[in-house]
């Protein structure tokens, strides 16, 4: 824009020329008011150039100083906005782009995270649809004792092998010996030596009392069980309990085979002709379908003291749902140096519970018996007195319990075998 200025320097002519045209009365007509207030819409245009984060109102009003200077001659002329560089619309600090680029990742690596665990929760289900539910602990441990008396078991037997074919080769040693002798030697007649006999024991008639005991007091398996306290056990356990005058001892025992084979594979061990136990022989003298009488020969230990001992036995069998009820009751003859060559008669109920279970979903099977035992009263037996029956009962808790394992694993062993034919 262009402005007027006057030299000093001037002809006085001259500015008498310039004020004799000026015309008074118009200039009287002039508004001489500051321009600020009339160039007040400049700030708006401003504010159009500037950003609207960083505009202030202090940059406004240096920019409207800047508008209204007055020129030497006393008018105001307006000058040129000067503003900042302008910025570029979008743009941010360096700060708010940085957290915003920290907000991005984290929501990236939590969306990572998100699909990593539905992958795997994925592929956990898969598997467990494969492998099928997971065993209990209680039932690995019970396939973990089954394998240790297997192992055990087998040590047992290869000792006991290695300990008979030592003995062997000194009977085939001895062997030799006496036939040389023989060879040599006339045998002589000698008299035999005669040793005191315990009269023989007539077995017919010791079955028949106790078939007729039986159906004249006959006794509830179950009150049996309730009276052991067996029937609020779920899981293994063996005790004994001596009273006056009274053993009692009785056991319980997981078996981690479905009902029915574990019933098949017992009847199939206690139905055998001849069976060797841990401290003597089982032989079966009358089997049916619900009656079973075997008889047993042990050779007991009593206080280092050692025992023979005849079992008779008779068992009456009762199939329900799911359940198998065995009662049974048997006659003890025991003899030995302990009772100065006499015959003693203990008297025994027990019961045998089988049943059907399922502790932790898998298919098992309880066995539960308790057996009372106390001295009974015999025409060829000697009364037996409470120190006796003491020592009497240390023997048939220890034949009691060898005996049970044997049987256990017997049974086990047939369930396995039946088990591997299978596959």
């Amino acid at each position: 824009m262009n402005t007027m200025h006057v030299s000093d320097e001037a002809p006085t002519d001259v500015r008498a020329a310039f004020f004799g045209d000026v015309d008074v009365g118009t200039m009287t007509d002039i508004d001489l008011e500051p321009l600020g207030p009339r160039l007040g819409g400049l700030e708006g245009i401003d504010g159009l150039f500037d950003d609207a984060n960083n505009s202030t109102s202090e940059e406004s009003s240096k920019s409207t100083e800047k508008l209204t200077q007055v020129t030497p001659c006393g008018a105001c002329t307006p000058q040129p906005p000067t503003t900042k560089p302008k910025r570029r619309r979008g743009t941010r600090n360096d700060s708010s782009v940085k957290s915003v680029d920290i907000v991005k990742r984290r929501k990236l690596s939590i969306e990572q995270l998100r699909t990593e665990v539905r992958d795997h929760e994925a592929t956990l289900r898969r598997l467990q649809q494969l492998t099928g539910p997971a065993r209990s602990r209680a039932t690995f441990s019970l396939w973990e004792e089954i394998v240790k008396r297997q192992r055990d078991a087998r040590g047992r037997v290869e000792v006991e092998n290695a300990k008979l074919r030592e003995m062997l080769q000194v009977q085939k040693t001895v062997a030799r010996s006496l036939r040389k002798m023989i060879r040599q030697h006339s045998l002589m007649a000698m008299p035999e030596r005669m040793t005191p006999k315990q009269p023989q024991v007539n077995v017919d008639a010791i079955f028949q009392a106790i078939r007729a005991s039986m159906a004249t007091r006959p006794f509830a398996a179950d009150d049996m069980i309730q009276a052991f306290g067996l029937d609020q056990y779920a899981g293994n356990c063996n005790d004994v309990k001596v009273r006056l005058g009274c053993l009692d001892y009785y056991f319980c025992r997981e078996i981690p085979f479905p009902y029915e084979a574990t019933v098949l594979a017992l009847r199939k061990c206690m139905n055998g002709m001849r069976m060797e136990l841990g401290d003597g022989v089982n032989d079966a003298v009358l089997q049916t379908e619900t009656v079973n009488s075997p008889q047993f020969s042990l050779a007991l230990d009593a206080n280092r003291v050692g025992l023979a001992a005849e079992i008779f036995v008779v068992g009456q069998r009762e199939t329900q749902v799911d359940r198998m009820v065995i009662s049974l009751e048997s006659r003890v003859y025991m003899s030995g140096a302990l009772l100065r060559g006499r015959r003693v008669c203990l008297r025994e109920q027990a019961c045998l519970v089988i049943e059907s279970a399922s502790l932790d979903g898998s298919p098992s099977t309880l066995v539960k018996s308790g057996t009372r035992c106390w001295p009974g009263m015999d025409d060829e037996s000697l009364q037996v007195s409470q120190k006796q029956f003491d020592s009497l009962s240390q023997g048939l808790i220890h034949s009691c319990r060898e005996n049970v394992e044997t049987m256990t694993q017997k049974v086990e062993n047939i369930l396995m075998d039946e088990a591997l034919k299978k596959r």
